[in-house]
């Protein structure tokens, strides 16, 4: 079986689709890539292909005329028009059989038993999505040969013309109910669940329960509008998209292990829990202890003072905090440190309290309630040396 996958976007995409195609190429070789596209560049494809030669890899350019989905709904705002280039793979796509993926997607395996699957003589194969009674159109295997012989492609763009919910999704959603191949759940690993779940907090269990089943993870998909390429987001497996993303083009060619993000000669990590952008000289902080990780949380989004952190590299943010998140950062600090203005997550110190891992502040943004504690330490107001030196001891 030839191994096709088909990529459908555009120029304001190429960061994250380059991304994905070093992840396919890392994992996988002897293969053709098609980008389904209107705008990207001839020089473009140039170098890509010199790049992925030595791995017999082509990625071949699959120009749509942007008249045909001119007239196709959008009703979705992190959506484009290049969304419809899906239902195309058919028509554009000469092999009998391709792999749509998503341009939020990674691959983090090897996908030979996916181009091998027997499709059991459906049409499509695809998984079904973690919040609704549908399949999620981000990944899927498509038998192009079965849909030539049938009005497929001409039929879904003229009923794409009217707005729907979720727009092509819903379309080849009606399309193949009830007549596709439901493919193993490790191909579609839809972690942008982790917003989901954050505005409905009930469904944590359910969501964290379909990633279980989907061990291990085959293709990563950042569902959702909350990417990981933004400037911040809570998203999970953040760190893997970027370790992708930083490869260079001969460290996949020799496989080389993916790059360690991490802080070097990471010392300790501390957590702070906040609701205002205001921290007691967290840059200063970050900046005396450049071995130490700093991870700041919020229910909210975070304002300027916070994201203008982000120029150390060991200060990291959690606006709209997720619930896996909250969890692990909550279990990995060595210590807490209560230095926020404003409101402040008595819950979240308490626990750090009952397990008598230590608590810092500074006299004028103490907790009042925590101060008698064993483990929780106040320094004066002018006292910051008197802080870092409490935090090296604290391994």
């Amino acid at each position: 079986m030839k191994k096709v996958i088909a990529i459908s976007t555009d120029q304001n995409y190429l960061m994250p689709v380059e991304t994905l195609i070093k992840s396919i190429a890392y994992n996988n070789r002897n293969l053709k890539i098609y980008v389904i596209n209107e705008d990207i560049s001839q020089e473009w494809f140039i170098n890509l292909n010199r790049r992925l030669a030595p791995l017999n890899i082509t990625v071949q350019d699959a120009k749509l005329d942007p008249a045909i989905i001119q007239d196709e709904k959008i009703s979705v705002d992190y959506l484009s028009k290049m969304a419809y280039g899906r239902i195309l793979i058919p028509k554009l796509i000469p092999e009998d059989r391709a792999l749509y993926l998503d341009a939020d997607t990674i691959v983090d395996r090897n996908l030979d038993d996916l181009f091998n699957i027997d499709m059991q003589g459906y049409p499509a194969g695809a998984i079904p999505d973690y919040f609704g009674d549908f399949f999620n159109s981000g990944v899927m295997l498509f038998d192009n040969q079965q849909l030539r012989e049938t009005n497929f492609v001409q039929d879904l763009l003229e009923r794409g013309k009217t707005a729907t919910i979720d727009n092509d999704q819903t379309l080849l959603n009606e399309e193949f109910k009830g007549n596709y191949l439901v493919l193993p759940g490790t191909y579609n690993v839809q972690v942008g669940g982790d917003l989901v779940t954050f505005f409905d907090p009930s469904d944590v269990d359910r969501y964290e329960n379909e990633l279980k089943k989907s061990e291990p993870y085959s293709i990563i998909h950042y569902t959702t509008n909350d990417k990981p390429w933004k400037t911040t987001t809570s998203l999970r497996l953040r760190d893997k998209w970027w370790q992708y993303r930083e490869l260079d083009y001969s460290e996949i060619v020799n496989h080389q292990p993916l790059p360690n993000n991490d802080i070097p000669n990471k010392q300790g990590v501390l957590f702070t829990f906040t609701n205002d952008e205001n921290i007691k000289y967290l840059y200063e902080l970050a900046e005396a202890l450049p071995n130490y990780e700093f991870n700041i949380a919020a229910y909210t989004l975070m304002g300027f003072k916070l994201i203008r952190a982000l120029r150390y590299p060991n200060v990291h943010l959690y606006p709209s905090i997720t619930s896996y998140n909250r969890k692990r950062l909550l279990a990995k600090a060595d210590g807490y440190l209560d230095i926020n203005y404003g409101g402040k997550n008595e819950e979240v110190i308490q626990k750090y309290v009952d397990k008598g891992i230590p608590v810092l502040s500074f006299d004028e943004v103490a907790t009042e309630r925590f101060k008698n504690a064993d483990n929780y330490q106040t320094f004066a107001n002018d006292d910051l040396s008197g802080m870092v030196e409490a935090i090296r001891k604290l391994k």
